[in-house]
């Protein structure tokens, strides 16, 4: 064992040197904590909002299950549908897995499960690591280069809206012109809507008119009129409106949605994971002075 070094006659400290092992042991560390840096920069690096397109199917004309989609950074997938051909049958569904190579189960969404009639486009949420596509009864009059193609792009969508949540379908402000707000997802679990209409100033003539809607949609695509507010003449006062969408007591008679409701009606059963607010003004009396100040908000239950 070392013998500490004694003070010298000048009063001075001894020197203390580190264990030879010390300086081996400061490498390590620092070079552990470098790979935990690099770590943690790739781990805080954003996700990107959507993934590459990939080509599921390519001019099939025969049933099949396609190659797995990695989708463990994504929570919802775009598909295009390309028919070449005459195709007379055929269902594609959606199936995920927990691993590639895993054995899949068909997602659980009504929008994972599609007669093939034509080229169409849905998305569907997923909530699986991998996502694999399979047609079957595919049947039709396909020639060369023809067939049924399926793309795939993954992508995150906005998280599902929250019970309790105060939804903006369409801000306060002076419109002049028909128009269309942006449509509000992640619908999918909620149960019960209350929407209001708050017509603050109608700066025109009698004539012209405003008509507000609330349409809902099952696939992004196709839109349905689920609320027609009462008509605004171009000179009326303010107004304020509410109607609720319900769909726990649906009845049993079927309604017609080729077109929208009456103004002043509501089908309250009528219901969707897509939202949009609607405005129609009708600039009649004399041209270009249109204005209506209105707004549209909607709790979710």
């Amino acid at each position: 064992m070392e013998t500490p070094k004694k003070a010298d006659s000048g009063g001075n400290e001894p020197e203390i040197r580190p264990p030879a092992w010390y300086d081996d042991l400061r490498v390590v560390l620092r070079h552990e904590l470098a790979a935990v840096v690099r770590g943690l920069a790739i781990a805080l690096q954003p996700l990107p909002i959507k993934g590459p397109d990939q080509p599921l199917f390519q001019n099939q004309k025969t049933d099949g299950i396609s190659d797995a989609l990695d989708c463990r950074n994504y929570n919802a997938v775009h598909i295009d549908i390309v028919v070449s051909g005459a195709l007379t049958a055929g269902v594609l569904t959606l199936e995920g897995a927990a691993a590639d190579g895993a054995p899949t189960m068909v997602l659980p969404s009504v929008l994972a499960t599609r007669r093939l009639s034509r080229s169409e486009s849905l998305d569907c949420p997923v909530g699986s690591a991998f996502l694999r596509a399979r047609l079957t009864g595919l049947s039709g009059t396909f020639g060369s280069g023809q067939g049924v193609t399926v793309i795939a792009t993954p992508y995150r969508a906005a998280p599902e809206i929250q019970t309790g949540e105060l939804l903006t379908l369409a801000p306060s402000a002076a419109r002049t012109s028909s128009g269309t707000g942006s449509t509000l997802t992640g619908l999918g679990t909620r149960k019960r809507l209350i929407a209001v209409l708050d017509i603050t100033a109608s700066a025109t003539e009698a004539g012209d008119t405003l008509d507000v809607y609330l349409d809902v949609s099952l696939d992004g695509s196709t839109w349905l009129n689920a609320v027609h507010f009462p008509q605004q003449a171009g000179n009326g006062a303010a107004a304020k409106y509410f109607a609720v969408l319900d769909p726990s007591s649906p009845g049993t008679s079927t309604v017609a949605v080729s077109s929208d409701a009456s103004a002043g009606t509501v089908r309250p059963a009528l219901w969707g994971p897509y939202l949009r607010a609607r405005w129609a003004i009708a600039d009649v009396t004399t041209v270009g002075n249109a204005s209506h100040t209105f707004s549209l908000v909607a709790y979710v239950q």
